[in-house]
């Protein structure tokens, strides 16, 4: 557990936590007015939402839990690595042409419908599935354009979590100058 005071005590220093996914997210940021989300699509799906005038105040945002049909299945459960594991088994990946469309189907309409929900300028894709995007990229791009309203289209861009820690960097400062 850490505890920011004894951090910042420890240091002499004011601090900042941040959860990854959000310093993933600004790092992508071209000016604070932008309103974009990231997904993190690893063993779980995790989110952040940047409004444009900062993260959503929510928790964590466990993109994950949201269900995506009447039987009761979880984006996590059809769109997540643990998910890929448990369809493939021990195949190659290459072989899963079903459940990389499937996974596309189910997250382009989760996207369509956030989105008719919150106008947003961008969604950003990372995590270890997105080395697998050219697979679920067809069915994700066409589900999402037959649901989505023109109005509220935001772009979908696959990156790399690689700027966590410039957006961490960028956060901090940005903070700090605000002070």
């Amino acid at each position: 557990y850490l505890n920011i005071e004894d951090l910042q005590s420890l240091f002499a220093l004011p601090s900042i936590v941040e959860h990854d996914t959000n310093c993933v997210l600004y790092s992508s940021l071209t000016n604070t007015r932008q309103r974009k989300m990231i997904l993190h699509l690893n063993q779980g799906i995790g989110a952040a939402l940047y409004t444009g005038t900062g993260f959503s105040k929510s928790d964590l945002m466990e993109f994950g839990y949201l269900v995506v049909d009447p039987q009761g299945t979880t984006m996590q459960q059809v769109a997540s690595l643990d998910a890929l594991r448990r369809h493939c088994g021990k195949a190659d990946p290459t072989e899963a042409q079903q459940f990389f469309a499937d996974m596309g189907n189910y997250l382009g309409t989760a996207l369509a419908n956030f989105c008719n929900l919150i106008h947003l300028d961008e969604i950003l894709l990372c995590g270890d599935m997105v080395r697998h995007f050219d697979r679920f990229r067809p069915t994700l791009t066409e589900t999402y354009r037959k649901s989505v309203l023109s109005a509220s289209r935001a772009t979908i861009t696959p990156i790399s979590q690689s700027n966590a820690a410039y957006g961490a960097a960028r956060m901090a400062m940005d903070t700090l100058l605000q002070a």
